[in-house]
This record gives structure tokens, C-alpha cells and sequence, in this order.
């Protein structure tokens, strides 16, 4: 079969990749399009299964740091054109190992670039290397407008600053994973200043979607809510962040690839700014309601340096911190199981006393301690400075 043009989609297996495998193999019948993908943790060809029989679909299993396997995967299958998306994308995970991020996402970039020049050797028609990246290249922006706008936009009532990412932002990176990805950018446009590569690099901020890996904000949330595990959220829960939803992200890429400038730098946000804490609320909110009709136990949030978030009694609808004082974790526990689990022990005297007991702090320590009691696995009150607290130790 003849195919108008051959396209290499690396790290296709993975959240990103694959819903942009996806689209061009049911959109570009005629495009050949040869999904090349490590298969690490958060690959994974499960998320392809719908079109891995497309007779205009390929798949092979390779690691991008191989140069030679990636000139052989250039010969053979005559790559005309590359979407560059495999890379280590984990903050965390980048600083504990800076070197595998530094390996796959220099070096990875730089032997996939190599390949392309060699094989294509100076004739540059019709071809074209497009490389994904981060907006974390270019640092953190200022919180001027810490209460967003009065009126908000209809997600998270941002924006909550005056300045926003462009084009010609300075690159500032601080972590060993926004250092590799700035070193690959910088990569790519070398290429094409030095050799005339044709070359494109667009910058993103935070995906979300189906086919996640559960290591990311979103899907940990609701993957931990729905196994009764705790919710880590870091300081205040104040960092704001960009949301982009990941099939618009896939729209974009398909629409510069074929239409951008070459050498040109496209930033793809969402305009959908949220403080993680706002964001966390609609998840429990929402986890929620969709398992109202089971029998699931309530949700909990684990917040780092609770004290700074004593002044929040009522995290969300139907929501209440339960402890109190200054433990290292707060328990954040759903009023309605709250109030049934209380009924069921005491009937509805015990829900009037509960009640009333409110304004006493030790009175409410007291009531919630025995309306938990058989309701958490592990648990104990401790007494500081007269103020009792309930410290979970394990869900």
C-alpha cells in the first residue's frame, strides 16, 4: 500500500501520544503512521486498542536514545515528517533522577534529530520535525491577582495574574525536568539554524484527560478517592495551574504540524487557570456524587503543614475538617457520612448533641471520636495545649 506521507509519532503509547495517534490514524487514512514508543511505566498500548488493527497504523518498540535503531526506523519505513512527544515528563521523578531525564530528553531528541538529518541529507522538502514541549521552560509567573478575577472565568476563577506565557518568554527553568526540555528545545532550533532542518517546537501546559498515568494530579485524585487513600496536597494548595484538556491539545498539534511556521515556537494553553486546592474541592465534589450510590467510605485530603489551613472549616459542599490544633494532617471527612454514621450509633439524640456540641472543642472531639470509632482502621487522639486532634496514621 502507498501512503502520501510517512509520519513518526514517538511516545504514541503514552497520555499525550496516543490520543494523537489516534487522531491522525482515523483522520489521515492516506498518512502511513508508525507510533514508536519505550513501553516505560506510562506507556501503554492498551490506550491504542481501538485502531491497532488500521491498516495505515504501525507500532515499534524502541528506545529514542538508540541512534542506530532510529536511522534503521527512518530507512525503513521513510519518515517524512516527526511528532516528538516521548520524553520523562514527571517533576518529581526528575528529581530524584535527573539522569534519566537528562538521557531521555537531550540525548533522545538528539539522536532522533540526527537520524532525520542524516537520512534525509540536506533535501528538506516536504519534510518536517515537530517537537513538544513544556510551558515549565519558562519558569513560574507572579501571582498578582492572588483572589483571581471578581467575576472569574466559568472554571477556576482565574486568571490570577497580570502577565501570561508567550513566545518570547524568557526561558527560566527550575527543576531537572524543565532543564532537559529547555536543552532539547534549544536542540531543535539549533538544528534548524546550523543545518536548515525544518524544524517546529510548540509548548504546553498541564494535560488532562482519558489514558492519564495516576501519578498526575487529576487521575492520583480520583484514582486515591475511589481506594480510600489519602489526597496529598503541598503547602497551602495555592499553586495555580493551566488546564488544557488533552484531545484539544492533539487538535492543535495536527493543525501546527501542517500549518505552522517553520521554525516557528507556538504556545497551547487552555486558558484555565485554577489553584490546585479549587480544583481539589470539584474532584472530591464530583468523586462524590458519581459513587453516592455505592457503599464507599468518605474522602480525605492529607495536606502538608496543615496549620497554614486551619481557616478552612468548609473545604467544599458537604465537606468539613474534622481536627483541629496543629497536627501535620488534617482529616477531611464527608458531613453526610459524618451525620449517618452518627445516627446509626446514637439515633437522633446523638445528631442533637452532636450539633450542639460544636462550639465546644472538646465536646466535638469527643462526639467525632465516637462517631468514628469502628469507621477508621487507625487512629488516636492526641492532647496539646487542651485542643484534642484526630491524627490519621493509615487509610
Amino acid at each position: 500500500m502507498t501512503f502520501q506521507r510517512n509520519l513518526l509519532v514517538t511516545g504514541g503509547a503514552g497520555f499525550i501520544g496516543s490520543h494523537v495517534v489516534r487522531l491522525l490514524v482515523n483522520k489521515y487514512p492516506q498518512y502511513r503512521i508508525v507510533n514508536l514508543d519505550k513501553l516505560t511505566y506510562a506507556g501503554n498500548l492498551a490506550n491504542l486498542a481501538d485502531i491497532e488493527n488500521a491498516p495505515n497504523y504501525t507500532f515499534v518498540k524502541a528506545d529514542i536514545c538508540d541512534f542506530e535503531k532510529m536511522l534503521e526506523i527512518f530507512r525503513t519505513y521513510r519518515i517524512d515528517g516527526v511528532i516528538h512527544l516521548a520524553a520523562e515528563s514527571h517533576v518529581d521523578r526528575s528529581i530524584k533522577d535527573p539522569f534519566t531525564f537528562a538521557r531521555t530528553n537531550v540525548m533522545g531528541t538528539l539522536s532522533l534529530l540526527q537520524a532525520a538529518k542524516e537520512f534525509w541529507n540536506g533535501d528538506y522538502q516536504g519534510k518536517r520535525f515537530y517537537h513538544i514541549s513544556t510551558d515549565e521552560v519558562y519558569g513560574a509567573l507572579e501571582l498578582t491577582k492572588p483572589h483571581g478575577e471578581p467575576d472569574g472565568n466559568e472554571c477556576g476563577g482565574g486568571p490570577y495574574g497580570e502577565e501570561f506565557f508567550t513566545e518570547t518568554t524568557k526561558y527560566d527553568p527550575h527543576s531537572p525536568y524543565s532543564a532537559s526540555k529547555a536543552s532539547s528545545d534549544h536542540f531543535v532550533r539549533a538544528f534548524h539554524d546550523t543545518y536548515g532542518m525544518p524544524t517546529l517546537v510548540t509548548n504546553c501546559s498541564n494535560n488532562y484527560g482519558p489514558f492519564q498515568f495516576p501519578e498526575k494530579l487529576i487521575p492520583l485524585f480520583i484514582n486515591n478517592i475511589r481506594h480510600n487513600k489519602p489526597l496529598p496536597v503541598y503547602g497551602k494548595g495555592e499553586n495555580v495551574r493551566d488546564w488544557l484538556y488533552v484531545e484539544d491539545h492533539a487538535r492543535a498539534i495536527d493543525l501546527i504540524f501542517h500549518e505552522g511556521k517553520t521554525a516557528g515556537t507556538y504556545n497551547i494553553g487552555g486558558f484555565n487557570e485554577w489553584k490546585n486546592i479549587d480544583l481539589i474541592k470539584v474532584v472530591i465534589k464530583t468523586v462524590d456524587r458519581l459513587l453516592s450510590d455505592t457503599n464507599v467510605r468518605p474522602s480525605f485530603i492529607e495536606v502538608t503543614r496543615s496549620r497554614i489551613l486551619l481557616h478552612y472549616t468548609i473545604l467544599a459542599s458537604g465537606v468539613i475538617i474534622v481536627s483541629s490544633g496543629s497536627p501535620d494532617y488534617l482529616i477531611i471527612i464527608s458531613l453526610k457520612h459524618l451525620i449517618n454514621r452518627t445516627v446509626g450509633i446514637y439515633g437522633a439524640i446523638g445528631l442533637v448533641n452532636l450539633v450542639q456540641s460544636v462550639s465546644t472543642s472538646f465536646r466535638i472531639f469527643q462526639y467525632l471520636f465516637e462517631a468514628l470509632l469502628g469507621y477508621l482502621p487507625f487512629f488516636r487522639i492526641i492532647r496539646r495545649k487542651q485542643i484534642f486532634s484526630i491524627i490519621v496514621f493509615h487509610f
